[in-house]
């Protein structure tokens, strides 16, 4: 809602303007009257009225006068409008030359006074647009300077609140902070920007004006945020940090990770859900949870390099229920996690024949915030992810060269195989290969790969749709003929009948 005031000698014309003109229903509210120019100056000054109607003949201070002495004062930004009980377009004139906004004669005609305020109301409404977007913009540049220096002047911010999204889950889909940002700046119109992004937590400065409702904060209108991004499917937690901007003897970069920090802690141990308010952040206290945590996490080294993983995630549970017993920072459980995470890609390395089954791990980079469930979930799947692989690689260590030949067959049956291009992949002579497979499977190459083939063809047979010629491509034959001539030869029919038969069954 714009400000109006008016300014007039006369108190009828005062009281009856505002029961002729409807000015809330175009958004502007009285705010103040005055009886003379000298009343009006000081109050404009006081007020910063979006709008004033002024009387251009009052004894003292006039309208031309007032006129010129808001030249010299901050009012640039109040918009003018003279009245006159005279049409006098040599007063109008001079008016305008002053900075005048129009020129209306009384009694005002309601409709081409209400045309103008239509007009005034666009005009400010975009002014205000621009001006937001432009605030809000310089005050995140220079929050962000603030922060990579470490320090800066926070007296500026008193009108300011910063509002974190945690992601705690979203599609598969690219540009979640592009939705978050939109969702946000069509409720809070516009008076909102990305600040920083760290971990799938995304945070944002905000206009407090646009936050609060009488004083407090809005949960309705956040809960419509959160509404709109679960409508994309995305489920996130909203944290508000209502004080970072307070004086302290702190760095800004200290105070903001600190309170970022203790607000994710709560987040983290599902001690709060969905809308968090802080309206007061204190340090909590540094709880020493490696001396209680040190000989368990020892012991999870052990049982992983013992290659025992049934106890490892034994371990791994009795550490994360120690961890919430202290209720363990967010930060101390990051680095937690990167301990479990390098003791495994320990045991990798040390096992130089072992292919390393895990990606790089940087929590920076990912999509979404992780709880202590998902991160307990995550570190369970590291661990048996590591060790099944290994359990894995030493089973096919004590395969005989025949049944690798097999294995090998199992992964690249639908290429065009030959016995040398398995002897290539396993580094053994094609003669020795051919003689091992014989010993060891009773079978030649070819009749082991023919072997294998049918069987894979029997299966598309009997559980899907597929035309004759196209299983022959998909078990590996390049011609339908080779494949019915070879699969009659083994199962004394043609692939057809044999579909039928067990269509019958």
């Amino acid at each position: 809602m714009y400000t109006f005031m008016i300014a007039d000698d006369e108190k009828a014309i005062r009281e009856s303007i505002p029961k002729v003109i409807d000015f809330e229903k175009y958004g502007f509210s009285l705010c103040a009257t005055a009886r003379d120019g000298e009343e009006a100056l000081c109050k404009a000054k006081e007020l910063q009225p979006d709008l004033v109607l002024l009387d251009i003949r009052m004894p003292g201070l006039d309208g031309i006068g007032f006129l010129e002495a808001a030249r010299g004062c901050d009012l640039q930004h109040t918009n003018i409008v003279i009245l006159s009980g005279y049409s006098d377009f040599t007063y109008a004139k001079k008016a305008l030359q002053f900075g005048a906004k129009g020129y209306f004669t009384k009694p005002l005609d309601e409709d081409e006074f209400t045309d103008f305020l239509k007009e005034l109301r666009e005009e400010l409404d975009k002014k205000n647009h621009i001006d937001r977007k432009d605030r809000i913009h310089m005050a995140s540049y220079k929050l962000k300077q603030m922060y990579q220096e470490g320090n800066g002047e926070r007296e500026g911010y008193k009108d300011f609140k910063l509002m974190h999204v945690a992601v705690l889950r979203h599609p598969p889909f690219e540009d979640v902070c592009g939705r978050i940002e939109k969702s946000l700046e069509e409720l809070l119109k516009d008076e909102v920007e990305l600040f920083l992004c760290k971990g799938g937590v995304y945070s944002f400065l905000c206009s407090r004006k646009a936050l609060e409702l009488q004083g407090i904060m809005n949960e309705l209108l956040l809960s419509h945020v959160m509404n709109r991004l679960q409508n994309q499917g995305m489920e996130c937690a909203i944290l508000i940090d209502d004080n970072v901007f307070d004086r302290t003897g702190n760095t800004f970069r200290t105070d903001f990770d600190t309170h970022l920090y203790t607000m994710l802690t709560d987040l983290f141990w599902e001690k709060k859900k969905s809308l968090v308010l802080y309206s007061k952040i204190t340090r909590q206290e540094e709880t020493d949870c490696w001396s209680h945590l040190k000989d368990d996490v020892m012991n999870l080294r052990e049982a992983i390099e013992q290659e025992n993983e049934c106890e490892a995630l034994q371990i791994l549970d009795t550490i994360f229920e120690k961890a919430g017993a202290k209720h363990m920072e967010y930060t101390s459980m990051v680095d937690l996690y990167y301990r479990i995470f390098y003791i495994l890609k320990e045991f990798i390395i040390s096992r130089e024949d072992m292919i390393n089954p895990l990606g790089a791990e940087r929590w920076q980079d990912k999509p979404f915030f992780m709880t202590c469930t998902e991160m307990r979930n995550k570190c369970r799947e590291y661990i048996v992810c590591v060790l099944h692989c290994r359990n894995e690689m030493k089973r096919k260590q004590k395969l005989g060269v025949g049944e690798k030949a097999m294995e090998y067959i199992r992964h690249n049956y639908t290429r065009q195989l030959m016995l040398k291009d398995v002897a290539d992949a396993l580094h053994v002579n094609p003669a020795y290969l051919g003689r091992c497979i014989q010993k060891e499977t009773g079978l030649s190459f070819n009749s082991m790969l023919a072997r294998f083939r049918i069987e894979k063809a029997k299966e598309l047979l009997r559980d899907t749709d597929l035309r004759v010629y196209e299983i022959a491509e998909a078990v590996g034959y390049l011609e339908s003929k080779h494949f019915v001539a070879k699969f009659t030869a083994v199962e004394g029919m043609a692939p057809l009948s044999y579909k039928k038969q067990f269509q019958k069954v």
